[in-house]
């Protein structure tokens, strides 16, 4: 079984807001894969995310791994920031401002299995991509250890 792990940015609360934000988790919370048998779902918190938010966060979400970033990243660098810190086979980048289809999840892991020799699977871009599956979301295997560049 491969592991993974859901890392869901921050630096859309900019144009979005925290209703989009928690619009996003419950969407994630109520997919038909379970989520507990994601590794980890893990946000990256810029330091413009609030200690309110934060707690509030916690407490709605009891099954969220909150990394808190002192300095300020960008969109990109939020999303590797969460890859570098992930320990799983497979990483699945999230919006914090994107609602997600009910078998988002579950098409995204059903690739993992039926195309073991891919490495990047995606829902919502517009490049020319091996596999494409689901709606929304795209993630990649791990194959060394990440950096920012």
């Amino acid at each position: 079984m491969h592991t993974f792990t859901i890392i869901v940015e921050t630096e859309n609360l900019g144009m979005a807001g925290v209703e989009d934000l928690e619009a996003s988790l419950d969407s994630i919370e109520n997919q038909t894969y379970p989520i507990k048998k994601v590794a980890e779902i893990m946000i990256i918190a810029g330091s413009h995310v609030s200690k309110n938010l934060i707690q509030r966060l916690k407490n709605k979400y009891p099954w969220l791994s909150i990394k808190i970033e002192k300095e300020p990243l960008s969109y990109i660098e939020s999303k590797m920031r969460g890859a570098e810190l992930a320990k799983t086979e497979f990483v699945i980048f999230a919006d914090s401002d994107m609602r997600y289809e009910p078998s988002w999840l579950e098409n995204i892991v059903g690739a993992f299995s039926t195309y073991p020799e891919g490495y990047v699977f995606s829902g919502d871009s517009s490049q020319s991509l091996r596999n494409s599956v689901g709606k929304s979301g795209y993630s990649f295997k791990k194959t060394e250890p990440c950096t920012i560049i």
